[in-house]
């Protein structure tokens, strides 16, 4: 899995001051940076398909060509565009930016579950007649749970076109992080493959799972 690192860098967007300073910088998740960039080197390959030019996350689109993020519904409207920029991730500082949790895939465990260790595991083993997962079930179930979390902190109408494209954008970032797997069968329950740390599932979970 050569593209993973423990320091991926993620993308931001911002404005500039009158001393063409950056300012009101906002940051994209891991996985909609995730997103962007599989777009970009989409664009980057073919830059004279028209298609490919500009990118949309829901609420906000980018233009590849220009570098700059516009309001999807308000294309004209200067004041509420961005420029795009690319930075290593530990130059965020989380403690004011919590956009690197937007979406923690632990958040379903608190609810319905009083304290029972591995309720949602315990819950899966039942339901998937005692078998382990598949690699293409728990893309599955994070892609469920990416529209679920997308609905309660969006404020989109998830029967809109803006939802759609943003989770269509998160999902494509989902792809990209599996994409990684190049020696897993993704129809195949698991099985030692989660016990095993140096194996790529293992690695890359732990990856997702300590963003």
């Amino acid at each position: 899995m050569q593209r993973l690192q423990s320091s991926e860098r993620v993308f931001t967007m911002h404005q500039l001051n009158k001393h063409n300073k950056p300012k009101n910088r906002r940051y994209f998740s891991h996985l909609e940076s995730r997103a962007i960039k599989e777009a970009m080197d989409d664009y980057q390959k073919n830059p004279d398909d028209v298609t490919l030019r500009n990118f949309s996350l829901g609420f906000y689109s980018i233009d590849f060509e220009l570098k700059r993020i516009y309001e999807t519904d308000e294309p004209d409207n200067t004041e509420g565009q961005f420029l795009l920029e690319e930075v290593a991730s530990q130059k965020r500082d989380f403690r004011c930016d919590n956009s690197r949790n937007a979406a923690n895939i632990a958040e379903p465990l608190k609810e319905g579950n009083d304290g029972v260790y591995n309720k949602l595991g315990e819950d899966w083993w039942k339901k998937n007649d005692c078998k382990m997962p598949t690699v293409n079930q728990i893309i599955t179930g994070l892609k469920a749970h990416e529209r679920v979390m997308l609905a309660k902190t969006s404020c989109l109408d998830p029967s809109s076109q803006i939802f759609q494209l943003s989770y269509e954008g998160l999902c494509r970032g989902w792809d990209s992080y599996f994409s990684e797997l190049t020696q897993t069968d993704f129809n195949t329950p698991l099985g030692n493959e989660l016990y095993n740390p140096d194996h790529e599932v293992c690695q890359l979970l732990l990856f997702l799972y300590t963003w």
